[in-house]
């Protein structure tokens, strides 16, 4: 009887033994190293992407957006196409990602800027500060989520005096399409 219980005794002071040294000497973590970590773990700090179309039509749009609290970043835009009518734009755009995952995921903002539009003979069609409210939606793609396209539309509404500028447009629509990387 002593034989046949020999193997089962090892394997029973093993299990009575086992956790006497996991509770007396835990086994720490396994060790990850940096390219282990799962995308979702680094933090973004912000976006920048340009418009290619702009690009291929001979003009620029493009933004930096950066984080700056939880759910909220800011934003900096530029566009500028020189065609019959010479369009110029700077805005600041706050947004804000209910989702509280900036700079991904659906946002609303509010812009504060400077726009300039003016004919090829010189004559101005409208120039002055600008305000304006944009909705979008950002995505993150890759295993590090790293390439951005960033998608928004919205109005903006031109400060210009009316006297001055009487062709200038109240309201001028705002696009946002933008490839880019995130960092």
């Amino acid at each position: 009887m002593k034989v046949l219980l020999r193997p089962f005794a090892f394997l029973l002071a093993g299990a009575v033994a086992a956790p006497a040294l996991s509770a007396q000497d835990p086994q720490p973590a396994p060790v990850r190293l940096s390219f282990e970590q799962p995308a979702g773990v680094r933090p973004h700090t912000g976006i920048a992407t340009i418009n290619p179309f702009a690009v291929i039509l001979g003009g620029f749009n493009g933004d930096v957006e950066l984080n700056i609290g939880t759910g909220m970043t800011g934003a900096l835009s530029v566009s500028w196409f020189p065609d019959d009518l010479n369009y110029t734009s700077v805005d600041f755009t706050f947004r804000y990602y209910p989702g509280e995952l900036n700079p991904e995921g659906f946002s609303i903002g509010a812009s504060i800027g400077y726009l300039s539009a003016e004919h090829d003979d010189g004559t101005d069609e409208g120039k002055g500060p600008a305000i304006g409210f944009i909705g979008g939606y950002n995505w993150l793609l890759g295993k590090s989520e790293r390439l951005a396209i960033a998608t928004g539309l919205g109005l903006r509404r031109l400060i210009a005096d009316s006297d001055k500028y009487p062709d200038a447009p109240e309201v001028v629509p705002s696009g946002r399409l933008g490839i880019g990387l995130s960092f």
